[in-house]
């Protein structure tokens, strides 16, 4: 080769390393969607990182109470590559919570079975086969239903009662949100699987199977521990390079990191029992059928089905979560649904029941104990309801107090500072104009603290949510969204509140709370959802009328 020849070819090479060096220098920039966006206030993004640095730094519940207070109503902001618009007010939560029924699929580092099993999510289908999913789920939470769980949510909480005993006796502080995380575990196994998962600390059965509830309890927990930045390194390079998505997850899968495998290994704990219950129970619904060594089909009620399959099966009418799916029907295919699909279903129903019920529980407790008036008005409620009586579904009713208490925690502490959608269409909000695709956030944990919709917004009022007070007349109802809106709102929100419910009921029939000094203000974990970071330190005491009766 001449010198000339490689004089050329080094200065082709030079000129392509300076090219691809532009390249990314504008792509971390984000020009296009900057430019596309340049109307609508926020945070002048960083190169590359955007804005994930202060949502880092803050938690995106605080954060996003910064920017709502500093843009306005309508702002955006930039999860690395990924571009936001936010809304904080009730109207145009409202219009986007009812407009745009898509959630966006974040980019996944799975790849293979995992990657095809979270396509099967509830979260995430669209169209027709969320509408066959969602209609699936919907009987678990009739009325009829919820008031057969009721009494399994009693028992639950009767084992949590020996552990609120056991601190009260010591007279010491212990972390009732921990002991809460254990009994909704419970109450998920028995109510959607009709198996108990033995969990709570005082379940005389615990010992013989301790080694498995324990994983279970560590999976569900490591789930709920991470963010993008602390799950995987690999995630956090696809979140500023979704165009490298594909390589990412291909060398995720041959070179995972220690999160990584964590995560791999909590989500299989979870889903391998869940499985584990599908397989023995397609049997059962087999031999039910008489496909099975040539039996004849035999007619049996649900509660005999769930009582035959499993020594450890409790019958609950009219029928467990697993069990109703197993017998519907997609919608879409006209056939059942495939074991993956049920798996997948009931791997996120025992995330959610976890968390949402046992962050509100939680939450909850820590302001009564902090505001002992308040407490002492629930106390009272409970005491004309009655020391002695199990609260049935129906019940509820009259425990309008208790209810608001719940309402006024889930609004100072709702279980996800933001919900995420898709635009579904080319549109208009607050006069800007939003293309088809893009993601638009609601900031339901700055909205709820915002003083231009709440009255005190800091403070812990409950008489805001009882019926027929000044507070209560100053509420928008559409400023409360803890649990979402529209098609995409959570589907389990009566099972969740009925369950804190009869929790709050219980414990406050026997025990009041002091809240161990130091915890005020209570810090928050800002992960999937929003939870004390520390958990909740109480020291129990028998109140005044439970010391007389005993």
């Amino acid at each position: 080769m001449s010198d000339s020849e490689s004089r050329a070819g080094l200065g082709y090479g030079q000129l392509a390393f300076i090219l691809t060096l532009i390249a990314i220098i504008v792509y971390g920039f984000r020009p296009v969607h900057r430019w596309r966006l340049r109307k609508i206030p926020g945070r002048r993004p960083k190169w590359f990182t955007g804005t994930l640095l202060e949502l880092r730094k803050r938690g995106a519940a605080r954060t996003h109470q910064i920017w709502a207070r500093e843009y306005g109503p309508i702002y955006k902001s930039f999860g690395g590559s990924r571009p936001f618009v936010f809304v904080e007010s009730p109207e145009l939560v409202r219009q986007v919570l009812l407009t745009n029924t898509y959630r966006p699929v974040f980019p996944s580092i799975w790849l293979g079975k995992e990657r095809e099993f979270d396509k099967a999510n509830i979260l995430a289908v669209r169209g027709e086969k969320h509408r066959s999913l969602r209609g699936a789920w919907t009987p678990m939470f009739f009325s009829g239903s919820l008031e057969a769980f009721s009494a399994l949510m009693n028992e639950a909480t009767d084992l949590l009662l020996l552990s609120v005993a056991a601190a009260a006796k010591s007279e010491k502080y212990f972390d009732i949100y921990q002991a809460i995380g254990r009994m909704t575990l419970q109450v998920v196994g028995t109510t959607a699987f009709g198996v108990d998962f033995h969990t709570q600390e005082h379940d005389p059965a615990a010992k013989d199977c301790h080694e498995d509830s324990e994983r279970l309890q560590e999976a569900v927990a490591q789930i709920f521990s991470v963010n993008a930045f602390s799950f995987s390194a690999w995630a956090v390079v696809s979140l500023l390079f979704p165009v490298l998505a594909p390589l990412v997850r291909v060398l995720a899968l041959l070179l995972p990191d220690r999160g990584l495998l964590r995560m791999k290994a909590a989500r299989g704990t979870i889903v391998n029992s869940v499985a584990h219950l599908i397989r023995v129970h397609r049997r059962t619904l087999e031999k039910e059928a008489g496909i099975l060594n040539g039996e004849k089909a035999v007619q049996t009620t649900t509660r005999q089905l769930r009582e035959g399959t499993m020594e450890v099966r409790r019958g609950v009418q009219p029928g467990s979560f697993i069990d109703l799916l197993m017998r519907a029907k997609d919608k879409t295919t006209g056939k059942g649904f495939t074991d993956m699909e049920i798996a997948n279903q009931g791997f996120v129903l025992v995330l959610a029941g976890y968390e949402t019920t046992g962050n509100a529980l939680g939450f909850a407790l820590y302001l009564l104990a902090a505001h002992p008036e308040q407490q002492a008005r629930l106390v009272e409620e409970v005491r004309r309801f009655g020391m002695d009586r199990r609260p049935s579904y129906e019940s509820l009713e009259e425990l309008p107090f208790v209810e608001a208490c719940l309402k006024e925690a889930l609004r100072l502490y709702p279980p996800a500072p933001t919900h995420i959608r898709q635009a579904a269409r080319d549109q208009e909000i607050a006069g800007y104009r939003i293309q088809k695709d893009q993601w638009i956030g609601c900031a339901v944990y700055a909205m709820h603290r915002d003083p231009k919709y709440w009255q005190a917004p800091e403070e812990f009022i409950p008489d805001r949510f009882m019926e027929g007070t000044p507070e209560a007349a100053a509420v928008n109802p559409d400023a409360w969204v803890p649990f979402g809106g529209g098609v995409r709102a959570c589907v389990g929100e009566k099972f969740a509140m009925a369950e804190a419910k009869i929790t709050l009921v219980r414990l406050f029939q026997q025990y009041t709370f002091e809240l161990k000094p130091g915890q005020e203000p209570l810090e928050l974990r800002n992960t999937i959802t929003l939870s004390p970071k520390n958990g909740v330190i109480v020291k129990p005491s028998l109140h005044k009328s439970a010391r007389m009766e005993e």
